[in-house]
Order: C-alpha cells, then sequence, then structure tokens
C-alpha cells in the first residue's frame, strides 16, 4: 500500500481502535456552557489545537527520532505517563494505544514492523501511550513525520467535530464548515512549528483540563473520555 493509502487509511473513522467514541471532553464543554455559539467553537477548537501541537507533537517526534533505539521507548511512555495530570485523558490514551499496537501489527509486516513489534513486546511493563505509539508506528510505515504530525491532529480534530454532531450542536454540513476552518489556521501553525525537545513539552490549556476531568461527573454511553 502506497504511503497516500496508508494515510487515508489512519484517519477513516471507520478504523476500529476505539478514537471514534471518545469525545475528550467535548461533551463536558458543551454542558458546562464553555461553548455556546459558532465564536466560541472555533475558540475552543484552536485552543485544542495550539495544546496538541505544544504537548503531542514532541512525543511524535521524539519517537522518530528514538526509533533506533528500543531501550529508550520506554522512557519516553514514562516521561509521557508522568506529564499527564488527567486520569482520564491517561485512560482513553492507553486505550487507544493498545488497539493501535494490537491492529496494525496484526495488518501490516514488514521489515520494520517487524523490528517495531519484536522491541515493544520485550518492554512488556511498559505503560503503551497512544501517542508514542503512533509515532513508532507511522516510522514503522515510513511515513514521514510532517505527515504523521498532520494525520494525528486531522483525526483528532475530526473526533472532536464528530463529537459535536452527535450532541446535536452542529449539523453534518455545519461540522465539516467548522472543521474547514479551523483546518485552514491549523495549516499555518503547522508551517511554523519548530520542533522541541519533549522534555520541553508542555500544556498550554489549563482551562480545558478541568473541563476534561468535569467529564467523568456527566459520563454517557455514547462518550468516554
Amino acid at each position: 500500500m502506497s504511503n497516500l493509502g496508508l494515510l487515508f487509511q489512519m484517519v477513516d473513522a471507520s478504523l476500529p481502535v476505539g478514537g471514534f467514541v471518545y469525545s475528550m471532553g467535548m461533551e463536558s464543554a458543551v454542558k458546562s456552557k464553555l461553548v455556546n455559539n459558532e465564536e466560541d467553537l472555533v475558540r475552543y477548537l484552536s485552543t485544542y489545537v495550539d495544546q496538541l501541537i505544544s504537548f503531542e507533537f514532541p512525543f511524535i517526534d521524539a519517537a522518530y527520532s528514538l526509533w533506533k533505539n528500543p531501550n529508550a521507548w520506554k522512557s519516553l511512555m514514562t516521561d509521557y505517563h508522568a506529564m499527564l495530570m488527567n486520569p482520564f485523558l491517561e485512560k482513553s490514551s492507553l486505550v487507544l494505544g493498545k488497539n493501535w499496537l494490537r491492529l496494525y501489527t496484526n495488518l501490516y509486516t514488514s521489515k520494520e514492523m517487524d523490528y517495531f513489534s519484536t522491541h515493544i513486546k520485550k518492554n512488556n511493563n511498559t505503560k503503551l501511550h497512544f501517542t508514542v505509539i503512533f509515532g513508532l508506528i507511522t516510522k514503522a510505515m515510513n511515513v514521514t513525520s510532517q505527515d504523521a504530525k498532520e494525520v494525528y491532529l486531522y483525526a483528532a480534530l475530526r473526533d472532536q467535530i464528530s463529537a459535536l454532531t452527535r450532541l446535536g450542536v452542529v449539523g453534518p454540513v455545519g461540522g465539516q464548515k467548522l472543521l474547514t476552518g479551523v483546518l485552514r489556521t491549523t495549516a499555518k501553525k503547522i508551517k511554523n512549528y519548530q520542533s522541541i525537545p519533549h522534555t520541553e513539552a508542555y500544556k498550554s490549556a489549563y482551562l480545558l483540563e478541568i473541563t476534561q476531568l468535569n467529564h467523568n461527573f456527566i459520563y454517557s454511553k455514547l462518550f468516554q473520555n
């Protein structure tokens, strides 16, 4: 399969990894009146993007740079785990990481994937966080780090829009219009992004964290966090 085909598959909502059911706190944001209109939604999603770039991107880059050093993978996972302050984000990260690992190691065989699979299984006591697993898998599949980050961010935004649609906040067309606008500004942010060490990754939107912490109190079967 070509890299373009792989990228299409990675952003397919039907990919059976469970990402579609994670609203990442969007239900809580709506219920708490943090978002009340289109302007609020744009601001919320733009802030969400900023936080992904400042926190997740450095770990994806680190997974690429440490690819040839499997002994460092466990340390990278440990660092990511230590920097998560939200138990519900931790839960979703571990579930998605486990699901991505199982799915892609079953679907694809190559020298790089065999290398990844062999070494990741040696770290059987490691907490398999999604962001790091995603970086290692996309590297194993010869996806460029730039494409990997763009796919990661697009999928995260798509899931937010899907959550808004399921909540009835926006319709399908309105959701796509919202996504188009946010992606337009996101392109500039990605272009201007300068890679930093994962040890300097940071959360930039603590109000989102607080909103996500409240998510567990309004839990529904459709939305997990």
